[in-house]
């Protein structure tokens, strides 16, 4: 059972190698198939001394079976990308324990290597990725150590051996990014998790908040010319026109027609580009309001960005937005959506609308009553406001008055319907950061808002953002979740930075912009991108067959260069031992004169042993001019001193006055 091929250092080695490939799917994967694969690998190291220990094949192939029907009861498939990579992990270490042999160390490496590129499926920022070329090292380092046939190298040395290759083969690494037709299935797997939490197509109270509290980045946008104020940074993304009583959702009927977005344009266009991160939805963000259809997507009658394809990566795309306009009149459709309500509206929530419409002028002079209502009645923006039981949007605009931004515009737009004027809610984000460092806005998916939107003669579809009625600050500041006052109200970040917070801020921003700039030139390296690439360089790609001529001839001078490279080493090579193969053959004819010529095929170790056992007394002579040869010939000792002392030696070598008679 214990195999001396395969040394417990080695073992170890491989098993640390493998640890560090898998770590950071820690967040991707249940927490047992993890475990699953550390305790086999503690098992097999610790059965290398004790191999009775080790299970045997049938124990195995049972453990296999249960592994299999553990995943299938858990992801309730075997097919996807989660459920494939917790797979691959699992069955890492049934081969590590199962491993005995050189070649079933090598399938765990190349496993290993397997498992490297699906963490890509999940994240792909610089950090991992100079992550994953130290553990790409380190599984290099183990191939270097289980092909050491004598004496193993130290871990520097195949770290250092590991590195040479992996240098070596970037010239070819880059042709191959540059020139290989770009595909994005790969990335695209169907079943996955690869996509950060995003918005919902839904909105119930609690949904918007708990995703206020992420602050990764939802996505980064890139000026041409100024950038907008705080409070003009309003991020569309979906229109929600219909309530269920519990849940709004975007009309089932959804108008399709495309405009000339807005109707009227009263300001100068902002032209920008959007970095967005993965969501796993259609829709795109636009500067309220978006006017042209970007290259990748469709601009609808709503006025909303809609991909044509599920966002299941990194995307980028060129926007044109109007943050003055006048969309014109409304649609009979648009109309009969806008003002639609439950059917078990509360009746007390109608009166109070009818209520104030009485008392208005016209439908402006009704907003603004309502707007006035939310800013003088103690109504509080909290991130935990009390349960809702029975009509949430009259318990909440005549008993809690505690809510978030989605309580905030779910009732001021039921106010607005129940008046008779049309209106709809938006979800989006709201602000965004300037990383200074990078030149670019960071929207974080904590700037998460919703607000309403009603439609008034005199201006079109009007944005109506009744949070900042009640808190002015969700506007200009960023929420502090660290410091909340005991009543949960939201408290706002104000005021300079310690020099600390700043310094760390800016480290932030940093990295960030590393991250921005890898994302713009490897991440986001897609056909069109690539096109506009090699065009700087003359290359005009019509066709994907195109760059199959290019790489073809990259590839082939990369290897013409490397081809170069081998036959100049080996003239290299041929000139060193030359002048030691010389001495060398001076003293094989001195062994010829007492008939005892060098076989052909007779290496000098096997010549050292037949010259021995015939003519014992020549034992010191012979090991040592030996010795010399071997280290001048073949471990590249090419030093004048050592090439002297071999000459010294076979000149002195005397064998025929040496011999006992």
């Amino acid at each position: 059972m214990n195999d001396p091929l395969i040394k417990r250092k080695t073992l170890i080695f491989i098993c640390l190698s493998m640890s560090m490939v898998i770590l950071p799917h820690l967040t991707h994967v249940p927490i047992w198939s993890t475990g699953v694969f550390v305790g086999l690998s503690l098992w097999r190291i610790y059965g290398h001394q004790k191999p009775d220990l080790l299970p045997g094949r049938l124990l195995l192939i049972l453990v296999t079976l249960g592994l299999v029907g553990l995943h299938i009861v858990f992801f309730g498939t075997l097919f996807g990308q989660d459920v494939g990579v917790s797979l691959l992990i699992v069955m890492s270490g049934l081969k590590i324990m199962e491993s005995r042999s050189k070649r079933d160390s090598y399938m765990v490496i190349f496993l290993g290597l397997f498992i490297v590129i699906t963490n890509f499926l999940y994240n792909q920022e610089i950090i991992l990725a100079i992550y994953l070329f130290a553990a790409l090292l380190a599984l290099l380092a183990c191939m270097i150590e289980l092909s050491a046939q004598a004496q193993s190298p130290t871990v520097k040395q195949q770290l250092k051996l590991s590195s040479i290759l992996l240098l070596q083969a970037l010239p070819l690494t880059i042709v191959l990014f540059v020139f290989f037709p770009r595909v994005s299935a790969l990335w695209a797997i169907p079943g996955g998790s690869s996509g950060k939490t995003g918005l919902s197509e839904e909105m119930s109270p609690g949904q918007i908040s708990n995703l206020m509290q992420n602050t990764d980045p939802a996505f980064r946008v890139t000026f041409r010319g100024e950038i907008p104020e705080s409070e003009q940074r309003y991020w569309r993304a979906i229109i929600l026109s219909h309530y269920d009583g519990k849940t709004w959702r975007p009309n089932q009927q959804r108008i399709q027609s495309l405009r000339s977005n807005p109707r009227r344009r009263l300001a100068d266009p902002s032209y920008y580009k959007v970095q967005l991160e993965p969501h796993k939805g259609r829709w795109l963000v636009g500067l309220d309001l978006p006017a042209i259809n970007p290259a990748v997507g469709d601009a609808h009658a709503d006025y909303t960005l809609r991909s044509r394809n599920p966002v299941n990566e990194l995307l980028q795309y060129e926007a044109t937005s109007y943050l003055t306009y006048h969309t014109g009149n409304i649609s009979r459709i648009e109309y009969q959506q806008s003002l639609q309500l439950p059917h078990n509206f509360s009746p007390k929530v109608r009166l109070l609308a009818k209520k104030w419409w009485r008392t208005s002028k016209n439908s402006r002079d009704y907003v603004d009553k309502v707007l006035k209502h939310f800013n003088q009645e103690n109504f509080i923006y909290t991130l935990t406001p009390p349960r809702l039981t029975g009509d949430a949007t009259e318990q909440f605009l005549f008993d809690s008055k505690k809510g978030f931004c989605e309580h905030y515009s779910s009732a001021f737009t039921l106010l607005m319907r129940a008046a008779g004027i049309p209106a709809r809610v938006v979800t989006g984000y709201q602000g965004g950061d300037f990383n200074e460092l990078g030149g670019y806005l960071i929207v974080r998916q904590s700037d998460a808002h919703a607000w309403s939107e009603v439609w008034l003669p005199e201006s079109g579809w009007t944005r109506v953002d009744p949070t900042a009625a009640v808190a002015p600050e969700r506007i200009e500041q960023a929420i502090n979740f660290e410091d909340i006052s005991d009543t949960g109200e939201i408290l706002f970040t104000a005021g300079e930075l310690g020099a600390l917070a700043d310094m760390l801020k800016q480290m932030g921003y940093g990295l960030d912009a590393i991250n921005h700039a890898w994302n713009d030139w490897f991440i986001s390296y897609d056909s069109e991108l690539q096109k506009d690439f090699l065009s700087r360089f003359g290359i005009n790609i019509n066709h994907w067959k195109d760059l199959l001529w290019y790489l073809f001839a990259g590839v082939g001078l990369v290897f013409a260069f490397m081809f170069y490279r081998l036959l100049n080493r080996c003239d290299r090579k041929v000139a060193e031992i030359a002048p030691s193969l010389r001495i060398y053959q001076q003293f094989c004819a001195k062994m010829a004169v007492i008939n005892l010529s060098k076989q052909a095929n007779e290496g000098p170790s096997d010549y050292q042993q037949r010259i021995i056992q015939r003519y014992p007394e020549l034992d010191i002579s012979v090991s040592e001019i030996m010795k010399l040869y071997i280290a001048l010939r073949y471990k590249s000792l090419h030093s004048k001193p050592v090439l002297q002392q071999f000459k010294q030696r076979v000149a002195e070598f005397q064998p025929k006055k040496m011999i006992k008679p």
